[in-house]
């Protein structure tokens, strides 16, 4: 029995082998992986598609927002609280308002690139020969007062705020025939007036035309917050006008400065009034027919 069961084990081994041995075996073959694209473009697309990429986008675009409202909202402020303590700067910024008001062109509403508008040259006499200037502002409107005076609005060339912000000017044309200039000597200590007539007229001075505008002048002179056309009189005499025109400007501020604080008490007065418990109470007890007397037919 066990050579029996020894032959059985050994013929179950061999058929295993041989079935082992007959068996094949099968691989499978790696497929190729798709080469990835490389380059600057590819990178490119890359940084385009990707989330981070565009928040850094939208958080740059709020932070220009913010940083340019509080460049305007600072700048108002600052234009606000000048306007309140400088009446000249007060003076000044209305006179240019009013000139942008009554332009007498369309073409000149540029705040930003202001050599679009309309230039304004000086023509002046050098060696007895006329010459146009380049360029030396370039214009934003004008009006006429009741004086006859001609305020121009400009922006003077080369003249800038904050570096790159074009400033707002205001040129005068004084309307005066003649002028009186005073002069102190030196050994006397006594004042000694000085009369100059024969000085052109605004008309004469300023010429309007849409391809520009010319001013008949030397050169301009700085009054506070204003500009003044230095003339040459009929006789050839150079005169600046700076003195007398800031003795007028300082007029003119002066009488809105006590306009306005009149203004201003008179408000106030009537906001006491208005708000004093006591008078009010004394108006809602008043009885508007207390003095009215009424009489009838019948006797006592």
């Amino acid at each position: 029995m066990k050579k029996l069961g020894v032959i059985a084990f050994i013929v179950i081994l061999i058929y295993l082998l041989s079935f082992v041995s007959s068996a094949t075996v099968v691989e499978v073959a790696p497929q190729p992986q798709p080469e990835k694209k490389t380059g600057i473009w590819q990178s490119i697309k890359s940084v385009l598609v990707s989330p981070l990429f565009w928040g850094i986008v939208l958080l740059f675009l709020f932070v220009c927002v913010v940083l340019v409202g509080l460049f305007f909202l600072i700048r108002w402020l600052i234009k606000y609280i000048k306007s309140q303590n400088d009446i000249f700067y007060k003076l000044k910024t209305d006179r240019f308002k009013m000139a942008k008001m009554h332009r007498r062109y369309d073409n000149c509403s540029h705040w930003w690139r202001v050599e679009k508008n309309i230039p304004v040259r000086l023509l002046r006499e050098i060696n007895g020969k006329p010459e146009l200037s380049r360029p030396i502002a370039y214009y934003r409107g004008d009006y006429i007062t009741h004086e006859g005076q001609i305020f121009l609005a400009v922006h003077l060339a080369e003249r800038k705020r904050y570096l790159i912000l074009p400033d707002i000017d205001v040129i005068v044309i004084p309307n005066y025939t003649e002028v009186k200039i005073f002069s102190i000597d030196k050994e006397s200590k006594k004042k000694i007036e000085h009369l100059i007539d024969k000085l052109p007229s605004p008309s004469d001075i300023i010429h309007f035309s849409e391809t520009g505008i010319i001013m008949k002048a030397e050169s301009i002179s700085r009054v506070g917050q204003f500009f003044v056309p230095v003339l040459k009189t009929k006789d050839g005499e150079i005169v600046d006008l700076s003195v007398p025109m800031y003795a007028k400007i300082k007029k003119v501020s002066v009488d809105d400065i006590l306009y306005s604080q009149s203004s201003d008490f008179v408000h106030l007065q009537k906001k006491a009034i208005d708000q004093n418990p006591a008078i009010r109470m004394a108006e809602k007890l008043q009885d508007p027919n207390k003095s009215t007397e009424v009489t009838t037919g019948e006797q006592t």
